[in-house]
């Protein structure tokens, strides 16, 4: 609620940087995503209780996340989701690092025996929680105590930048509030599928509709496979698209592909790794490579 009037152009969110929980932040010996470091750091801040210098952050948490449904999959159900064997994927990643925050974050605690249930619900409340700091800074995920406390809302104007200069991250209202109105941000333009699996809920009233694309894009992959086994000398081969369609499997990309006011990522994905095979004739290995470093952002 808006404790006072909030007028147009208004910041009505301003996090300092040194709040922000980043990847950078998290020693670790391997090579985590940042998605991985961030849910292994708030796994490991949950372990640590009362001793972690952010349990006041992590105690407003939600305990569960029973409206998502990869939560609910991470349970007695067998993991048959390709998200839930992403999560379990990088459950084992995790598993085997010997990951310590660094002293910005706070507490070590060295994790080698990953409990299933509890990694799901660290992983979701940073998938459900994390915002996007852009380019201009080093890391691109972070998570930002107090967010949580602001509701989403379709017709919520705003805009979100990482200000490098006064090093905060902030937000704008683009409209004006009255003080005892609630104040909203927006989680961005996304249909409703896409509200009920990231974030547990959906709209009664959601504008944004997308557009499947998974037909088109079969079709696509079939074509492309035509057209390099009439070439002469070509390089890349029509079993090559189907390593590429493993890949996206293992990677649970593979499928549901749709377009509302932006590409999906699944389909962001796929294009980035099958494109270089029918436009530059680029070998696979380098392929997967680009893909890779894509991939992780």
């Amino acid at each position: 609620m808006a404790t006072r009037d909030i007028a147009i152009g208004e910041d009505i969110v301003e996090i300092p940087e040194r709040l922000l929980m980043t990847a950078s932040k998290v020693q670790h010996a391997g090579h985590l995503s940042e998605q991985q470091a961030l849910t292994l750091w708030v796994y490991q801040q949950y372990s640590l209780g009362e001793r972690s210098p952010w349990h006041a952050y992590i105690s407003t948490l939600p305990q569960d996340f029973d409206s998502v449904p990869l939560f609910q999959l991470s349970g007695a159900f067998a993991r048959k989701t390709g998200a839930d064997r992403i999560v379990a994927r990088s459950a084992a990643v995790c598993a085997g690092e010997n990951c310590r925050p660094a002293p910005a974050a706070g507490g070590g605690l060295a994790v080698r025996e990953i409990d299933w249930r509890r990694f799901v619900w660290a992983w979701l409340a940073v998938s459900t929680r994390s915002i996007n700091l852009g380019r201009k800074h080093k890391d691109r995920l972070a998570l930002a105590p107090f967010l949580d406390f602001l509701n989403h809302s379709e017709t919520a104007q705003v805009t979100v930048r990482y200000d490098e200069h006064r090093r905060v991250f902030a937000i704008r209202s683009l409209v004006g509030y009255r003080k005892g109105q609630e104040v909203f941000i927006s989680y961005g333009p996304h249909d409703n599928r896409h509200m009920l699996v990231e974030y547990g809920f959906v709209l009664e009233h959601n504008p944004f509709r997308f557009l499947e694309l998974d037909s088109q894009v079969m079709d696509w992959i079939s074509e492309c496979k035509l057209v390099v086994q009439r070439r002469k000398q070509s390089a890349v081969k029509p079993e090559d698209f189907d390593r590429m369609v493993e890949v996206l499997k293992g990677y649970g990309l593979f499928g549901d592909y749709t377009f509302d006011n932006e590409p999906s990522f699944r389909l962001l994905a796929a294009l980035h790794l099958l494109l270089p095979l029918v436009e530059e004739g680029a070998a696979v290995r380098r392929v997967l490579a680009r893909w890779e470093r894509w991939r992780r952002g």
